[in-house]
């Protein structure tokens, strides 16, 4: 682990997604092969997916349903390759387990209340279908957090601009997003913010710029939070920060 720490890499505090993390080589999680439709569609997908979220109306469930079109195709291409030790692996299953959760919640209240309604899932759907991303990524040797460490920034700056565009003020001077719901635009925005400061990597050969892009989103997204006024958001702070503090001195093992 401090070897870990000291590498050019430096800790990574948001996800067990590095490339070649040395505990998921040693246990067999990652595949060999890569897809041909890696880094021309699926990386850009994933890189604009965070970006477009919060500046263009139904990119979110457009940029889904393609990532979960890739990864079902990248799943198929590499099932050969499928690592033997994926579902024993501890972050795997406490994330099925987590995304599962609300649809067996939705299903004991029906039960419970001696309900059959096919429509209450419809939200819940929303967290089963990233569950191919996630396998068909957890196993791969792609870039992810690399990818990912700029867009969140990006993405809270965007939004910052998308902001100030927009000319409708909301009551008390609130101002939010032209299609989004102030308080979702105003928790996405400071979580945006949140994961730009997880994404700075202390200690490391980081550029000037680098850290310079990721504290200006940490600082759009919670100002953007505040001009919303939402303040749901602001509780969550405590818990990703003891998230981030737990993890961060693991290195590669941060998940």
């Amino acid at each position: 682990d401090r070897d870990a720490a000291r590498s050019p890499r430096g800790p990574n505090p948001i996800m067990a997604l590095p490339a070649d993390p040395p505990q998921a080589v040693a246990a067999g999680l990652l595949g060999q092969a890569p897809c041909a439709l890696d880094r021309p569609v699926l990386l850009p997908c994933m890189f604009l997916f965070p970006v477009l979220s919060l500046l263009v109306q139904g990119a979110t469930s457009a940029l889904l349903v393609a990532l979960l079109v890739l990864c079902l195709y990248r799943l198929h291409a590499t099932r050969g390759q499928a690592p033997a030790g994926l579902f024993r692996d501890r972050t795997t299953q406490a994330y099925l387990a987590a995304m599962a959760s609300v649809t067996l919640a939705v299903m004991a209240g029906q039960f419970a209340n001696g309900e059959s309604r096919i429509q209450s899932y419809d939200e819940t759907m929303r967290f089963l279908l990233p569950v191919p991303v996630f396998l068909a990524l957890r196993h791969s040797r792609l870039p992810v957090s690399a990818t990912l460490q700029y867009a969140f920034p990006l993405s809270a700056i965007v939004a910052l601009v998308a902001l100030f565009a927009n000319p409708y003020a909301e009551s008390e001077g609130r101002k939010g997003s032209a299609f989004l719901n102030l308080i979702h635009f105003g928790d996405l925005a400071l979580l945006l913010g949140m994961l730009s400061l997880f994404s700075l990597r202390a200690g490391s050969a980081e550029t000037a710029a680098g850290k310079a892009l990721k504290l200006a989103g940490v600082l759009a997204g919670a100002y953007i939070s505040m001009r919303t006024g939402s303040r749901g958001g602001w509780l969550a702070v405590p818990f990703l920060a003891l998230l981030w503090v737990s993890f961060a001195p693991a290195g590669s093992r941060a998940t």
